[in-house]
């Protein structure tokens, strides 16, 4: 398909020149710089961090959930109001919401992929596992972002004693 396009008479030199180099013609020059340019991944518009914590919750989540299918035991969850019954919560089917959660990671995990950033690997399914784990078995966790302060979760030794210092 032919089109015409208005360009700068110092980008029009350039693309002569960088063309020449290459030993291709401008039209094939051109076509292939889009076609980087428009394979090249879109930024997502929600910040790094957010898609992270997310994404650990989701990974929470899928543990958790295994956990209790290891048991034996039903998922109880705060069901919605059209629902719920005299107690407010319901029975979730373990099977179903772990391919909800599931397909939540893959989604979260391709927003990541947007932001050029590696996929975080599944950690402890528990806080208190987390918190006695040895330093060197813990999974790499870039960074925690609380009340606007970024902490860096090598470091919470560090935190926990400045806080109950405070």
């Amino acid at each position: 398909m032919k089109t015409t396009l208005n360009i700068d008479d110092t980008v029009m030199q350039r693309l002569r020149e960088e063309a020449a180099r290459r030993g291709t013609t401008m039209s094939a020059f051109v076509e292939a710089a889009l076609r980087s340019v428009l394979a090249m991944p879109t930024p997502s518009a929600e910040p790094k961090g957010a898609v992270e914590e997310r994404l650990t919750e989701a990974l929470a989540e899928e543990a958790k959930i295994q956990d209790l299918m290891k048991e034996g035991k039903e998922l109880i969850r705060v069901a919605p109001p059209q629902e719920r019954g005299e107690l407010g919560r319901t029975l979730g089917q373990n099977g179903r919401q772990l391919a909800r959660v599931r397909a939540r990671i893959r989604r979260l995990r391709k927003e990541l992929e947007k932001t050029d950033l590696e996929p975080l690997e599944p950690g402890p399914s528990k806080r208190k596992d987390f918190d006695n784990a040895p330093p060197d078995t813990l999974p790499p966790l870039p960074t925690w972002r609380s009340g606007g302060f970024r902490v860096d979760i090598a470091n919470r030794e560090e935190l926990y004693r400045v806080m109950e210092e405070e």
